[in-house]
């Protein structure tokens, strides 16, 4: 288990680490291209987020 741990650490470290460094040398030009690799794209976000939503106004209170 601490194996995993420290595996899921420097896995976390290490992407921020390259988000940092990426950040900072990007100017205002290319900071959106620069930083777009550690965003998801439109066609990933479809595998986790799946519709229908559920509407506020569909769901009773309670269930709030």
């Amino acid at each position: 288990m601490k194996k995993k741990e420290e595996d899921i650490l420097n896995k976390v470290l290490t992407f921020f680490m390259k988000f940092e460094q990426t950040f900072t040398t990007s100017d205002k030009k290319t900071c959106k291209e620069n930083l777009s690799q550690f965003f998801a794209i439109q066609d990933e976000i479809k595998l986790y987020v799946q519709e229908p939503y559920s509407k506020y106004e569909d769901k009773k209170p309670e269930e709030w």
